[in-house]
């Protein structure tokens, strides 16, 4: 690629030298003669350049790049191409960053200063969030693609093998792409990747500015990619006894093995950062490879050989250490019953032979020796996720999607088991399970724990739309919070499909106390009981309620009890008679209260009602509550017969009060006065 050295892109960039590689690309210092500035250009390699899979994932980064605004991130200017010697020049035209990588300054320095690796940190967790925000997963997180400016400011760049997360993000090569010491698990299996994946990756790199260490390493990619698969990692306080305990917490969260067990979020970990303690120093044994600067193409087969051959060998190991404890328990026995030792080696090499053999699929069936907790893996093959996921449930097995793949047909069928059907299992065992997708399927996200409008904000992100919802009593989530989704969370839907969701209904036993002050208090009696609350009535005078009126309650209206809990109701046993004030004598200025000043009385009026009893009921059950000024008092309270069909209910009322008609216990209307 030196050879592009002074030539001229579409007649405007004039590439001056050479300033970095990347697995796909070479980047150029050029200047751009329109604005006369100087642009940094990445150039796809010649040897991708008729690769049709690597020209879209080259062509993908600008486009997940140019969405992007962040002041962390590296700008995208152009993109375009070019023919120079008949040759297709695919390019990229960014912004010139006057500095150096994130890997060079660790190399130079051994480690940085913890107050430099937060510093850092915070400034790669802004450009994540901005992507993630854009629904840009990086996949690509390493401290060769972290610039820093002379000013210090980070500066992440190369969104080579970006996908947008909205789009399929499942690898589905037989090649997985990227850095085998900062690549996830899920990434290294050809697995889902999203925001996780990137959280997995900054985990390494601030493991690796605080320590000078990757915390993985080995002979080869294939190695490091199972260590990141298997192994735990070892907690960075080793290498740093003194370091701050917080900031070793965020690096084990970060590097999970389970996408579901880390940060769920960049803003998560931000908020973290606030709990951090800064003086700390740290000693430095630095590690360092050739191969593993560079981003490498890994065999999928490769790493699911190795993990196999590494399985088989554990199985084999613990199968006849398990023998071996066998052989010694017979051998004991026999020799307390005096038999001869040569049955023993027979058995003992038959054993030997049988569990070499068959140790792969016997730990597959979990060692179990036979037994009730055994069960028979069904068949799956063909059922859809959901219904393979209640077949295993049922039989008290689990599962895992540890993998999916393109089809022709519907989305969410399982395609491959692990173990095949008919294995004997023990109860808890996990089935591995791969199902397909299709062109237009997404990935299901999760909405369980979700109200219903989250839920559809989160749905049409990603392309899907929410069912009616159903709904259950549910004793552990409050009203209102989805409790179960179909297809499950990691399922494949196609796009614009329906999610049903179950909403729970809260907690039945739980009610809501009304307020009972002011209403009659054989009203409150009956809506207390059919509440299935207790109560304890108290009577007293009061100046300010007839007699029956509930004047205090024990609970507030609003709060929320268990069923039977008991409330004290205050009922007034009638009005205090105010004595009257006396007039003083002898003053002249008192005057008589004017007639008109005198409040006038409210007319008497007649109140007629005619209730109609409902035709296909026997009986209908009608009440009557009228308020006058506030205080409310039940003034009918019966039964009326089909065959009745219309009663009439008058009543003695003051111009102004009102009556609340209900119809079997169903408000109707309100009548008025007049």
């Amino acid at each position: 690629m030196d050879k592009m050295i002074g030539k001229l892109l579409s007649d405007r960039y004039e590439i001056l030298e050479k300033i970095g590689d990347g697995g796909m690309a070479t980047v150029f210092k050029a200047r751009c003669r329109v604005l006369d500035r100087y642009v940094a250009i990445k150039i796809l390699r010649p040897e991708y350049a008729n690769d049709e899979e690597f020209i879209k994932k080259f062509n993908r980064e600008s486009k997940a790049a140019a969405s992007l605004s962040s002041q962390n991130i590296v700008g995208i200017y152009d993109v375009g191409t070019d023919t120079i010697e008949d040759e297709t020049i695919y390019y990229i035209v960014m912004e010139y960053i006057d500095g150096t990588t994130l890997k060079d300054i660790i190399d130079s320095k051994g480690k940085l200063s913890e107050d430099d690796a937060i510093d850092y940190s915070i400034q790669i967790l802004r450009a994540l969030k901005d992507a993630h925000d854009h629904n840009v997963v990086h996949r690509d997180i390493k401290p060769h693609n972290i610039m820093i400016t002379k000013q210090g400011t980070v500066k992440v760049t190369d969104f080579g093998i970006a996908r947008a997360s909205t789009s399929t993000t499942v690898t589905t090569t037989s090649d997985v792409l990227g850095s085998v010491h900062y690549i996830s698990p899920e990434q290294a299996r050809g697995g889902y990747t999203d925001n996780k994946t990137d959280i997995y990756s900054f985990g390494i790199v601030l493991y690796e500015m605080l320590t000078g260490k990757k915390p993985y390493d080995g002979d080869n990619p294939i190695s490091v990619a199972m260590k990141q698969i298997q192994d735990d990692i070892v907690p960075p306080s080793e290498y740093l006894p003194h370091m701050n305990k917080n900031l070793e917490k965020i690096i084990l969260k970060c590097t999970r093995k389970k996408q579901s067990e880390r940060y769920q979020s960049v803003d998560d970990i931000l908020a973290d950062f606030l709990y951090l303690d800064d003086d700390v120093s740290f000693n430095y044994d630095k590690q360092n490879d050739n191969w593993n600067d560079e981003t490498v193409v890994l065999k999928q087969e490769d790493i699911i050989r190795e993990e196999k051959n590494e399985k088989i060998k554990r199985n084999r190991e613990e199968n006849i250490s398990e023998m071996r404890q066998s052989n010694r328990n017979r051998r004991k026995k026999k020799k307390e019953n005096g038999l001869a030792g040569v049955f023993l080696g027979i058995i003992t090499a038959l054993l030997l032979v049988a569990g070499l053999f068959f140790g792969y699929n016997y730990l597959k069936g979990a060692l179990s020796g036979g037994g009730s907790d055994e069960v028979v893996v069904p068949n799956l093959v063909g059922e859809d996720l959901d219904t393979a996921k209640s077949k295993l449930e049922a039989l008290g097995l689990t599962y895992e999607v540890v993998a999916k793949e393109k089809t022709d047909g519907k989305a969410n069928i399982v395609t491959k088991q692990d173990p095949e059907a008919d294995f004997k299992v023990k109860k808890d065992f996990k089935v591995s399970l791969t199902i397909s997708e299709s062109e237009d399927s997404v990935e299901v996200p999760k909405i369980v724990g979700e109200t219903i409008l989250d839920a559809e904000s989160i749905l049409y992100k990603y392309g899907l739309k929410l069912a009616e919802p159903s709904y259950e009593e549910d004793k552990e989530h409050e009203e209102g919070i989805i409790i179960r989704q179909e297809p499950s969370e990691g399922s494949q839907a196609e796009k614009n499909s329906l999610i049903k969701v179950v909403v729970s209904k809260g907690n039945s036993d739980e009610v809501e106390v009304p307020n009972f002050i002011g209403r009659n208090k054989d009203e409150v009696i009956k809506e207390l009981t059919d509440l299935g609350l207790k109560y304890k009535i108290t009577s007293k005078d009061s100046e300010d309620f007839d007699k029956d009126i509930v004047t205090d309650q024990s609970i507030e209206s609003g709060s929320t009890v268990q069923k039977d809990e008991v409330i004290d109701l205050v009922v007034s046993k009638g009005k205090i008679e105010k004595p009257a004030e006396e007039t003083p004598e002898n003053n002249e200025t008192n005057e008589k209260p004017k007639e008109e000043d005198k409040p006038k009385e409210k007319a008497a009026v007649v109140i007629d009602i005619v209730l109609q009893a409902d035709p296909d009921l026997d009986q209908t059950h009608f009440t009557i509550i009228k308020n006058s000024n506030g205080v409310k008092e039940t003034v009918y309270d019966q039964m009326v017969s089909k065959e009745d069909g219309q009663v009439r209910f008058k009543y003695n009322a003051k111009e102004g009060d009102t009556f609340d008609i209900y119809k079997n216990d169903t408000y109707i209307t309100t009548k008025q006065a007049n």
